[in-house]
């Protein structure tokens, strides 16, 4: 997730975007999620999140996940 939002980040900072409207559905919602948790929402308008799959903010010995 932090690799897609750091995409998400790169891009906007390229188009210098101002008050944009970031809409994810999905895996898409956390990435608009986590976004806007790391980067602030300086950049943001309105977010919608749909149906969205939050982001992971820690891992447990169960998950599976490293890190």
């Amino acid at each position: 997730m932090d690799t897609h939002a750091d995409d998400l980040a790169a891009l906007t900072e390229k188009l210098d975007l101002k008050n944009a409207i970031h809409v994810g559905q999905s895996t898409g919602g956390g990435e608009v999620a986590r976004y806007i948790g790391r980067r602030g929402s300086k950049r943001v308008a309105t977010a919608v999140l749909i149906s969205y799959v939050p982001p992971l903010m820690g891992s447990r010995p169960d998950d599976g996940a490293t890190g």
